[in-house]
């Protein structure tokens, strides 16, 4: 296939749609293109149709049919329930309520979102619930209004709620109760072009911005602010952040769970901490993830970068929620692009699972450093070693720490530990998943820094 074609093709593409055709879904786009006879005519018929035609459909049908399953991410609706809905009912006269769900593919988002509501409106049937579900795909869609799912949509929910809201049919499969189907209304749109006379009043919009291209994600993002009203909220996935518009938006941090809120008046942003009311409800235990996955994630943070290695653990986090290291390492990698309160919401989720893990505290007194918050860095720094008193990083930090007080001992005692402790190790050996170094080059470093003072 001539390479300037292709290049065409995925522009258009990327440009029609948002999505990230030469990144993320590169590989999905170029299987998709050996299957089309004529790519010249092909781009063509792409650039005169609109999104809805078949052309459209059948390549959005291969690029955006993604992981979901009924009630994901369980936190998200215990705060819809604990925060989102008493904030308002707090700031509303009337018994209305409008919900958008971004990104609903098949449609089990939605349905869930739709039975939560259900579930947590006090007198529901005296409200008026607008739960509008929009997605690229319209055969995704289809499939959504026919409600009617295999076991693998629901491997995350209890008998007791399939009983409830599910008839279990003779070929096995599962047909969702007609009063939750028709609390929903699909529509095919694209995010980007989407208007609304009403503001809506919340937006799940999950594990859908990382699927933009970098160049769309701004749009995306302005475009999810114009649609809430103010003090309506933005529910992301547990593991993504805002990314250019980070500024625009009040946030409540809830430990691994930021919550985003467009403010009444755009000059008064907040950053709020909260707590829940209750432990955030856990999924099936499972085991921990493979060393290889946790050394393709560090690979990739260490050549590709943050955003790239976000892109590994989102899945990752998806099968273990409860994984420590892996929500250490995407708070370092949130940190790493100065995304700090979501950093530090997964930083304190891992140690909420995990107090004693000296890699959660380092990474949190990292945090604070680049922060300049020095006195809560020295605190994090002596947790993380009483947790492992030869962190080597944590006795590196703390060392520095000593030397900006003008502690010259203290300092020589953080070091002359550290030099001991890396050269004790393989000189090629990388310190730890948070650095580059290895511990020769921290030998040397350390061995410098004790020669000078």
């Amino acid at each position: 296939m001539d390479d300037e074609l292709r290049t065409q093709a995925a522009q258009l593409v990327q440009a029609r749609t948002g999505l990230a055709i030469e990144t993320l879904l590169r590989a999905v786009f170029d299987h998709y293109l050996q299957q089309v006879g004529d790519v010249r005519a092909w781009t063509q018929a792409l650039a005169e149709s609109p999104l809805d035609a078949p052309v459209w459909q059948e390549l959005l049908a291969a690029l955006t049919i993604g992981e979901t399953y009924f009630m994901r991410d369980p936190l998200h609706f215990q705060l819809l329930r604990e925060r989102i809905l008493p904030e308002h009912l707090a700031h509303t006269k009337t018994r209305a309520l409008r919900v958008l769900c971004v990104g609903c593919a098949t449609g089990e988002e939605a349905y869930s979102l739709a039975i939560a509501l259900r579930e947590s409106l006090p007198d529901f049937a005296s409200w008026r619930l607008d739960l509008v579900a929009i997605d690229l795909n319209e055969r995704a869609l289809a499939a959504a209004r026919h409600a009617t799912y295999r076991s693998w949509s629901l491997r995350q929910s209890l008998p007791s709620f399939v009983a409830r809201y599910f008839q279990h049919n003779p070929d096995g499969t599962y047909t969702l109760a007609q009063p939750i189907r028709q609390l929903v209304r699909f529509e095919q749109a694209n995010l980007l072009d989407l208007t609304t006379d009403a503001p809506f009043d919340v937006i799940f919009c999950r594990h859908v911005l990382l699927y933009f291209d970098k160049s769309a994600i701004p749009q995306a993002e302005r475009k999810l602010y114009e649609l809430l009203r103010p003090q309506g909220w933005l529910v992301l996935g547990q593991a993504e952040t805002l990314r250019a518009t980070r500024a625009a938006w009040a946030m409540v941090i809830y430990p691994a769970a930021p919550l985003y809120q467009r403010p009444k008046k755009p000059e008064k942003t907040t950053l709020r901490y909260a707590r829940l009311n209750q432990p955030p409800p856990t999924d099936f235990s499972r085991p921990k993830p493979d060393d290889s996955e946790y050394a393709q994630v560090v690979a990739t943070l260490r050549h590709e970068g943050a955003e790239r290695a976000e892109m590994l653990l989102i899945p990752l986090l998806e099968r273990f929620p409860q994984d420590v290291r892996g929500r250490t390492l995407l708070g370092y990698a949130f940190a790493n692009r100065r995304a700090y309160p979501e950093a530090d919401a997964q930083l304190r989720m891992a140690l909420q699972h995990a107090p004693l893990y000296a890699d959660a505290h380092y990474v949190r007194a990292a945090l604070f450093h680049e922060q300049g918050k020095l006195t809560r860095m020295a605190q994090a720094l002596q947790a993380a070693l009483y947790c492992d008193r030869h962190h080597l990083l944590a006795l590196l930090l703390y060392g520095q720490y000593w030397q900006r007080e003008g502690d010259l001992k203290k300092a020589h005692h953080f070091w002359e530990r550290a030099y001991a402790a890396a050269q004790a190790q393989p000189a090629q050996a990388f310190v730890s998943d948070y650095s580059d170094m290895t511990h020769g080059e921290l030998a040397s470093l350390l061995r410098s820094y004790l020669e000078e003072a």
